[in-house]
């Protein structure tokens, strides 16, 4: 159903991107550029699923982190951006699911629990990505 849906998720995202005055940076990078980087985490949440391509998923991450490095784009806009993709996913899911029963309600705080951890991951890889892309930058610089 994410999957499915991460075009209207991540348009929502976009909106509050734009309309946060304290996100300078990342406001300044184009729409489809802006829709690509968020868009593409939820469209590919099923290697999350498979443990074999959790290492890719990682990888993936970490060199997107480097770009951002690279583009200027502070630390802590992308773990913010993180945090509002997270927020509106669950609210997302949430609007769609019916809260009928205990069952329903207990799948519904396993899926957000499930998605805590998936940006959790995402999170814990662009950070290491900002770190190499800081060494390799630092290791150039002491070079030259």
């Amino acid at each position: 159903m994410i999957e499915t849906h991460s075009e209207q998720i991540t348009d929502s995202v976009l909106r509050l991107i734009r309309a946060d005055s304290e996100i300078t940076h990342l406001n300044s990078l184009a729409d489809a550029e802006l829709f690509e980087t968020w868009n593409h985490r939820l469209s590919h949440l099923e290697r999350w699923l498979v443990p074999a391509q959790r290492g890719a998923l990682a990888l993936d991450e970490e060199n997107v982190a480097k770009m951002r490095f690279a583009d200027g784009i502070p630390l802590h806009e992308m773990v913010y951006a993180f945090h509002l993709l997270r927020n509106q996913t669950i609210s997302y899911v949430r609007n769609l699911a019916p809260d009928d029963n205990y069952i329903e309600l207990y799948a519904e705080g396993e899926l957000e629990r499930w998605l805590a951890n998936f940006f959790d991951f995402l999170v814990y890889h662009t950070v290491r990505g900002y770190e190499q892309a800081f060494k390799e930058r630092t290791a150039d610089a002491q070079i030259r």
